[in-house]
């Protein structure tokens, strides 16, 4: 594992994100603040290959530093690519910090963490706002690369519908999401029973990413582990179901309580605006009600064989098993 030379003091899985007003229109400094064994995974910064990193390494490993880091966080203002200049990296008290500075055009602005996807599960990338405070809501998961972010010293300007629809479809593919869709429609003998849980998750969830909007809710990062636990507990619940005997009524209660806590850990990665929250809402259970007539269609063709059935409840367990040691090693 590559160490700073100085000690640590850093959480380990989250990479900061901090945007500064910068003198020229149109232009900021973002400021990326992680450890030394993060970086380490991302780019090959050790110059020497003693372990230890230090401000020679980094200085020695520009290009590494562009094309593993920098590159791989593009900054979009609508559809045109921002323009990155003056990189900069140093060795401070227990952390790295990497410095450089966009120039944007107009329109509302994203970035892409690609890197995510190649780092473990539970990292995840935080914007902390002017206090210092983690505003969740603005808060970027390896499930999902891109956020919004407010430009430096502007009003924030949201996205609208249509990119929240966007969100929700590509959301109702997350792999525990699809899970529980699967365990629903083997415990459901109507499919419109399904169809009603379905919509009290969703509509749960959509609640508890209004309230965090409108709260502006900024919470630490163990009370959003804990929150975002909600949907692996329901896998496990519903496993339970599969295994020991249904419980349509506390089902239900699981359903809306899991769709709340997982609500309030979203609502900034969708923009941020009450009409993108509810674009988000539509293409969720848009997709959520497709994938659950599917998987509903097939549960009924495959119901006798009850060998299937485990196999469904030890897959939930899996995949919630998964999901919380990542969230559990993180802590």
């Amino acid at each position: 594992m590559l160490t700073a030379s100085r000690a640590q003091a850093h959480d380990a899985d989250v990479v900061f994100v901090q945007l500064q007003v910068a003198p020229s229109p149109g232009t900021f400094t973002e400021v990326v603040t992680l450890t030394a064994g993060t970086l380490g995974l991302l780019a090959p910064v050790d110059a020497d290959n003693d372990g230890l990193l230090t401000q020679g390494d980094l200085n020695a490993r520009g290009e590494a530093l562009r094309q593993g880091v920098w590159h791989d966080m593009p900054v979009w203002a609508q559809d045109v690519a921002c323009k990155r200049a003056h990189e900069e990296a140093w060795v401070r008290e227990g952390y790295i910090e990497l410095r450089a500075q966009f120039t944007c055009s107009g329109g509302a602005l994203r970035q892409e963490f690609k890197w995510l996807s190649v780092l473990p599960p539970n990292y995840s990338v935080v914007l902390k706002n002017a206090s210092g405070l983690l505003s969740i809501p603005l808060m970027a998961r390896s499930a999902m690369h891109t956020m919004f972010i407010p430009r430096p010293g502007e009003p924030r300007t949201a996205p609208g519908w249509l990119a929240g629809l966007k969100g929700g479809l590509k959301h109702g593919w997350a792999l525990e999401h699809v899970c529980w869709l699967l365990a629903l429609a083997w415990l459901c003998r109507k499919i419109q029973s399904g169809l009603l849980g379905i919509a009290a998750f969703v509509i749960a969830q959509w609640l508890g990413q209004l309230a965090a909007l409108h709260a502006e809710l900024v919470m630490s990062l163990p009370l959003w582990r804990g929150l975002e636990a909600g949907p692996h507990l329901l896998l496990c619940a519903l496993a339970a179901e599969l295994w020991l005997g249904e419980r349509p009524g506390v089902r239900t209660v699981l359903l809306v309580i899991a769709g709340f806590e997982h609500g309030l850990t979203l609502p900034g990665a969708r923009g941020g605006s009450f009409a993108a929250l509810s674009g988000f809402g539509v293409g969720f259970i848009f997709i959520s009600a497709a994938v659950f007539v599917a998987l509903f269609a097939l549960a009924r063709r495959t119901e006798n064989r009850l060998w299937l059935r485990t196999v469904v409840a030890g897959l939930c367990l899996a995949v919630a098993g998964y999901g919380l040691t990542g969230l559990i090693s993180g802590a």
